[in-house]
């Protein structure tokens, strides 16, 4: 996460804008760092920098991968998501009567942000600590634990 400094050390403010439209049309899908760099033009560490500057003023969440091993989830890539997918749709051209069409290709997309968003909401007042994350298998299955809950997002457009 970034501190204080990092945000007031922003030297490129048109590269976080372009950053945040470009993370507005790979909603819900796995941040590759690399792929960012090349579109903007930009080295992956300030890519990075500038993911921590979007998550810490609440702009990005940044979805860490679920797995059962914590030296796995280092090696999986986050899932990134404007914290407002109204904010998403706009930055991508879509307005509602586009979006109210299921085959749309953003819907899916911002339906699953803004489902995490809602959650994430909830979250905040369970009394048992809640950890969010993304969980993509290709055979699309989803193992349960006892203290384990999924929310199968991608299956109500993935179709």
């Amino acid at each position: 996460m970034a501190n204080v400094e990092q945000i007031a050390e922003v030297r490129r403010p048109e590269l976080i804008g372009a950053l945040v439209v470009q993370l507005a049309a790979r909603s819900a899908n796995e941040v590759v760092v690399a792929d960012l760099a090349k579109e903007l033009m930009a080295g992956h560490a300030l890519i990075n920098a500038y993911l921590d500057v979007l998550a810490t003023l609440y702009l990005v969440r940044l979805l860490p991968a679920w797995t059962t091993s914590l030296t796995n989830r280092s090696k999986r890539r986050p899932v990134a998501q404007l914290i407002d997918t109204a904010l998403a749709a706009h930055l991508v051209g879509q307005r509602a009567e586009d979006l109210s069409q299921i085959e749309s290709p953003w819907f899916g997309p911002l339906l699953e942000s803004y489902a995490v968003g809602e959650i994430a909401k909830q979250a905040g007042w369970s009394e048992q600590p809640i950890t969010l994350s993304h969980y993509r298998d290709r055979d699309q299955r989803i193992r349960l634990g006892d203290r384990l809950a999924a929310v199968p997002v991608s299956a109500l457009w993935a179709g």
